[in-house]
């Protein structure tokens, strides 16, 4: 996905007040931005101060990265969130993750003050495969959501992710209707 896109929704980002964030994927699911080298990458050609951030899983670094521990230092004050699940995607201890030393990599960078967020992502062995679909398109009231939010004072970080591949497209296919969806209702608060 060329940053040209990204350029285009982070001005919707700044003015919503929202800080959008990098997630690297495993190469299996995407054809670009795999690595949090490549993230920081990413963060730094696109210069743009509503995009400034990592958001780490485990799950993808388990992939992508020779050691988790090291990219976690290497985000250093990037990291804004991190997803969590075990090595086969369940709950903590189900699995083979080495969690102490992402622990430990988590208080070398300082990783326990405002704004920094461990996600629990265990997606685990499911009878029913959810149906996903873009931003806009589902049953999710994000503008209401987002609304209460506001009026509500609300100033953490939400984390939204579709994974919706269109039927015969690609998951960069559903990222661009995402963000089409999640501009529209931005522009429409």
């Amino acid at each position: 996905m060329g940053l040209e896109f990204l350029e285009s929704v982070a001005d919707v980002f700044t003015s919503a007040n929202i800080e959008g964030v990098i997630e690297p994927i495993r190469s299996a699911e995407v054809s670009f931005c795999h690595t949090v080298e490549e993230g920081l990458a990413y963060i730094k050609a696109l210069n743009h101060p509503s995009v400034q951030h990592i958001n780490g899983d485990v799950y993808h670094m388990q992939s992508e990265e020779s050691h988790i521990g090291e990219a976690i230092l290497r985000c250093d004050q990037h990291l804004v969130n991190l997803h969590l699940a075990d090595s086969n995607r369940c709950a903590l201890g189900e699995g083979s993750l080495d969690l102490d030393t992402i622990i430990m990599a988590l208080y070398i960078i300082g990783y326990n003050g405002d704004g920094c967020f461990v996600t629990p992502e265990s997606l685990g062995p499911g009878k029913d495969k959810p149906i996903w679909l873009p931003v806009g398109k589902g049953e999710v009231n994000f503008k209401g959501q987002l609304q209460s939010l506001e009026e509500d004072g609300f100033q953490g970080v939400i984390s939204i992710e579709t994974h919706y591949i269109p039927e015969g497209g690609f998951a960069e296919d559903g990222t661009r209707e995402s963000f089409a969806g999640m501009s529209y209702v931005l522009e429409s608060l």
